[in-house]
C-alpha cells in the first residue's frame, strides 16, 4: 500500500526508477536471508547395516523436517544433513536422536 501511494506521487519517470530500485533491494534482502542458513551434518552409527538402512528409509518419508541422508563410510553409519534457518529453537537434532535410538543408533 505504501509503495503504491509513493509511486502515485512521483512523476512517471521517477516512479519506474523507484520501483526498479525497490526490486533490487528486495532481491538483495532475499539473497541475504536465504544465505544465512546453517547446514548441520550429523552421523549416526548403528549395530548393523539392517538397522542403518531402516533408519535411512524412515528418513526418506519423514514428515517432521526436510533432511538429506545417505550411508556413510561404513554400511552401518548414516550421515544426515539439514538446514537450519536460525529462527527460534531447532528441534531437528533432538528428533533425529530420538528416531535413531528407535533403531539402536547413536550419534558419532
Amino acid at each position: 500500500m505504501q509503495l503504491a501511494a509513493t509511486l502515485s506521487t512521483l512523476p512517471k519517470k521517477n516512479a519506474w526508477l523507484y520501483l526498479a530500485f525497490s526490486t533490487e533491494l528486495a532481491a538483495l534482502f532475499h539473497y541475504l536471508v536465504n544465505t544465512e542458513r546453517m547446514v548441520t551434518d550429523i552421523t549416526y552409527q548403528f549395530a548393523s547395516s539392517t538397522q542403518a538402512n531402516r533408519f535411512l528409509n524412515e528418513l526418506r518419508d519423514w514428515h517432521k523436517h526436510e533432511v538429506k541422508a545417505k550411508l556413510y563410510v561404513k554400511s552401518n553409519m548414516v550421515k544426515v544433513s539439514y538446514e537450519f534457518d536460525g529462527r527460534g529453537f531447532d528441534y531437528t537434532c533432538s528428533d533425529l536422536d530420538d528416531l535413531a535410538s528407535q533403531y539402536n543408533g547413536i550419534e558419532c
